[in-house]
């Protein structure tokens, strides 16, 4: 199996009200680049690589400084589905350290946790650390977030949204 880019057919592109200037490019119904400037910040874009059976596979972000020398940033890959093709975890990796997220659905294929861990950058046998847990639960048109921060198992924060 080889990685494939999509081959970009369509440019969108919009001027948003807080003066960024924001370009998506899509190819067969799927985002395969976002590029942002912000007034305040130097340009930025996004790739977005698939399989051969349009499972998203990577995302590149890499950033421009102010001599348009392009660096890298992010590289969030190692996506894992479950059988309904729902994305069940990836790695976000940094130079400076490197996230994993785990997601757990219900019987409804609702989103009920995230799990988001450390794991430190160029290490031989990287540790995992518990960063932190959002748990989410449903009722009628109502999700409710609670974050958990380790070693509590205590509700930090907690934001509910209605569904209109």
């Amino acid at each position: 199996m080889h990685m494939i880019k999509a081959i970009i057919s369509t440019t969108l592109c919009c001027l948003f009200s807080f003066g960024s200037y924001a370009q998506s490019q899509i190819s067969e119904w799927r985002l395969v680049k976002i590029s942002q400037i912000y007034s305040h910040d130097n340009p930025n874009t996004s790739e977005y690589i698939y399989d051969d059976w349009g499972k998203l596979k990577a995302i590149n972000q890499y950033y421009n400084d102010n001599s348009g020398k392009k660096w890298d940033g992010i590289t969030v890959k190692d996506f894992v589905y479950n059988k309904g093709g729902y994305i069940t975890g990836f790695i976000n990796y940094e130079a400076t350290g490197n996230l994993q997220y785990v997601f757990d659905y219900e019987s409804k294929n609702r989103l009920i946790k995230r799990q988001i861990y450390k794991i430190a950058a160029n290490a031989k046998n990287p540790a995992k650390k518990l960063a932190y847990v959002l748990k989410y639960s449903y009722k009628g048109n109502e999700i409710k977030e609670s974050l958990i921060k380790p070693p509590s198992e205590s509700i930090v924060e907690e934001t509910t949204s209605r569904l209109t």
